[in-house]
């Protein structure tokens, strides 16, 4: 597995046990860099202070500058505003987790530069598929096992 954060930036985890593995993730590179990674747990202080945050996980929390995402199969969900995202995220599909985290690096540089109202908005509780081109909630077929042949365009 091949797992970077910048030096500077500020994790947040959930618990002790969650820290402790994505500590040893981030140390076990085996191309030594020097890194300084700041691991803060969830008892609220601080969260007000960031331009942006975001969240792998289901719960939106629209007073904080907050976007998460998840994903389930095809699907890509995302929601910077009130509405949460479904806890179903039981189809492994690394197109719909890739295309979840573009989405969420595209909300993050929303709020980053203060997008005006009249150019774009948030997303609120958007599901996406990768399968039909549509908002759904419908994750769509599973991966094949094996793919004999693969074809990238774009």
């Amino acid at each position: 597995m091949d797992s970077r954060a910048h030096p500077g930036s500020n994790v947040w985890l959930s618990s002790t046990t969650c820290a402790e593995k994505l500590l040893a993730i981030l140390t076990s590179d085996p191309v030594p860099t020097p890194r300084k990674h700041r691991l803060t747990y969830p008892e609220g202080r601080g969260l007000r202070t960031y331009d942006a945050i975001l969240s792998v996980g289901v719960a939106a929390r629209s007073a904080l500058p907050w976007t998460v995402i998840n994903s389930n199969g095809w699907l890509a969900r995302v929601s910077s505003g009130p509405s949460s995202l479904p806890r179903k995220c039981d189809l492994a599909n690394p197109v719909g987790a890739l295309a979840a985290a573009c989405c969420g690096v595209s909300e993050v540089f929303k709020r980053l530069i203060a997008l005006r109202a009249q150019r774009g908005e948030l997303l609120d509780g958007i599901s996406f598929s990768l399968w039909s081109y549509s908002p759904t909630d419908d994750p769509g077929p599973p991966l094949p096992a094996e793919c004999d042949k693969v074809t990238c365009v774009g």
